[in-house]
């Protein structure tokens, strides 16, 4: 999602901000800029589109004690470059740069406007750079700003701002959005994405919530509540993973390919022989709770549909909870469950929110995620990285794979251990087979070149239904509803009429029942429906069979499969692969 980068001393200005900016670049965005000082003024330059764009409209040379930019994603006002950042203050005395969601922008907007402050954009971020102006102008002290504007903003906000009385500094201002203060050779440094400054840090620190200040060349000052306070040291993640393309086209393709390694990595670090290696204290406190609540969004949350089900068959209660839901009814919680919370990033904003609940109420809780250092893994309780390598598109492939197996392992360590290796080298052999036959699913993505369509499945093969049907949307810009095999009969078979495409999954013998009269009612309405199943199930008249996975693990098959066909329906319609429209890798807000 968006991106902030900024830095103060001995650097070329022009080539740092592009350069980082790039890095940023597969989180997702829209439009792009920086600021910087010239002659005395603070510059901005900024364009709807990609950061190669915005590289050619700046000058060769820029010669700046500082400069910010930033990488946007729509939220507040429509993709344009007036819209996009960094945003002046009406009379350009205060510059900035925001991730994160204000709200109570509209009420401070009207109160800036009766004191005479105009507004170009449609954004919230634009009221936070006027009423820092409004204060600044009270004050004549920037510190005393921030405080103020701390305490009346409502909202989450990661800010880096630059004030036109003070070249040699860039302020910060911190709140529920991801900001680090890193410090390099002669020169400091912020960032809301540590892979963007790895490079030049030699040590880093987490901004807490709540806390505002600045950064020069050679040092910062931070406050919490109009005192000085001293930021905790952060560990830089290692950045060793290999994000080239090499050989494939697109980071989607390679990440696909992925899959398989992931899971090897995967055994490597939670597998001693056949018997699940966690934390001891982790185990116990799952083993003591009365319930499991599994909290993710999007495809994570179908990881923990899938956990869901596994937890249940070992005789522990468990539920899925889309996290913005659960946050509304807060419900089941207490020190009878033990709560898992699931994100590819460590970043999604609902995710977090969750964990601040958790955490007020000094509920212990387990964050799955890819990456180290992020959000959720420093301020969580335990901790299970996925091992998955950097994954870069924006459609998550392999994290989702590892998400699934990963707690798979988990449930089994409440049992004595099977055969648990074997059914996880079970299923990369299943993987390893669809991919030999990836041209037989060509004919189902060109029957899916449609503006709308059904998939259906029951139990694992319903999740797996709707982890493709997402990656449809999203890959694809094809409308896939994706329905229980039982309901579809109550409703939304109205919709049928001739060649409407009905794709049925199922992930193991026990579905497949479901799958034949739900493909019976599409047959009668002379709807199109094409089957996926898994071998041992399968007819000639089948369109794609699989081999035969455990069970548990089943789901992984099939969103494997409906990886391959999002991917095939792109490329057959030319879009976007690794970036799609509107959409973004982490969802900070």
């Amino acid at each position: 999602m968006c991106g902030i980068i900024a830095g103060v001393g001995k650097l070329d200005f022009r080539s740092f901000l592009i350069e980082k900016l790039r890095k940023l670049d597969y989180r997702g965005y829209d439009s792009a800029g920086i600021a910087y000082f010239q002659q005395g003024r603070i510059e901005v330059r900024k364009v709807y589109g990609r950061v190669s764009s915005l590289d050619s409209i700046l000058p060769k040379t820029i010669d700046s004690p500082c400069g910010i930019g930033h990488t946007r994603w729509a939220t507040h006002g429509r993709p344009n470059a007036i819209n996009a950042h960094p945003h002046l203050s009406y009379n350009r005395k205060v510059c900035l740069v925001h991730n994160g969601v204000i709200e109570n922008f509209k009420s401070l907007q009207n109160q800036l406007k009766v004191r005479r402050y105009r507004f170009l954009s449609e954004t919230d971020s634009e009221v936070i750079a006027n009423l820092i102006d409004w204060y600044y102008a009270r004050s004549g002290s920037m510190v005393e700003a921030l405080r103020e504007a701390s305490e009346v903003l409502e909202g989450s906000y990661a800010c880096a701002l630059l004030n036109q009385d003070e070249p040699g500094r860039i302020y910060f201002l911190k709140k529920q959005s991801p900001l680090l203060l890193c410090l390099g050779q002669n020169a400091t440094f912020l960032c809301s994405d540590p892979i963007a400054i790895q490079a030049e840090t030699k040590k880093a620190f987490e901004l807490d919530d709540g806390t505002y200040g600045y950064i020069e060349a050679d040092g910062f000052k931070v406050y919490c509540q109009g005192e000085e306070t001293s930021p905790h040291e952060f560990v830089m993640p290692e950045g060793s993973d290999d994000i080239s393309l090499g050989s494939y086209r697109y980071h989607m393709e390679k990440e696909i390919d992925q899959i398989p390694f992931a899971l090897v990595n995967l055994k490597a670090n939670y597998l001693q022989g056949k018997i699940p290696s966690f934390h001891p204290g982790l185990v116990r406190m799952i083993h003591r709770a009365r319930q499991v609540v599994l909290l993710g969004c999007g495809t994570s949350y179908f990881a923990c549909e899938a956990a869901a089900r596994e937890f249940s068959r070992h005789g522990k209660a468990a539920y899925a909870f889309i996290a913005s839901e659960w946050l509304d009814i807060k419900s089941p919680i207490g020190r009878d469950t033990f709560y898992i919370l699931v994100s590819q990033s460590g970043e999604t904003a609902d995710l977090l929110r969750c964990q601040e609940l958790l955490n007020r109420r000094g509920l212990p809780h387990l964050a799955v995620t890819n990456v180290k250092s992020s959000s959720l893994e420093r301020k969580a309780t335990f901790t299970c990285l996925l091992y998955a390598d950097a994954e870069i598109a924006v459609a998550a492939t392999k994290s989702f794979a590892a998400e699934v197996a990963l707690l798979y392992l988990l449930a089994n360590a409440l049992r004595p251990a099977g055969q648990l290796v074997d059914e996880i080298d079970q299923v990369i052999a299943v993987i390893n087979d669809i991919f030999a036959r990836k041209e037989e699913l060509i004919p189902i993505a060109k029957e899916l070149l449609v503006p709308n369509g059904y998939f259906l499945g029951h139990g694992n093969g319903w999740i797996g239904a709707k982890e493709a049907a997402l990656k449809a949307k999203e890959i694809g810009y094809i409308h896939i509803e994706s329905l229980s095999c039982s309901e579809f009969k109550h409703g939304p078979i109205a919709l049928l009429e001739k060649d409407f495409p009905v794709v049925l999954w199922a992930s193991n013998a026990s579905e497949v029942g479901f799958l034949r009269q739900s493909q019976e009612e599409t047959k009668s309405r002379l709807g199109k429906a094409i089957t996926i199943l898994p071998r041992s199930q399968a007819n000639p008249t089948d369109n794609f069979a699989f081999g035969d996975a455990p069970a548990s693990l089943s789901v992984i098959p099939l969103a494997v499969i409906g990886d391959c066909l999002a991917l095939l329906i792109a490329l057959e319609k030319g879009l976007a692969i690794d970036k799609p429209r509107n959409l973004a890798k982490s969802v900070t807000v």
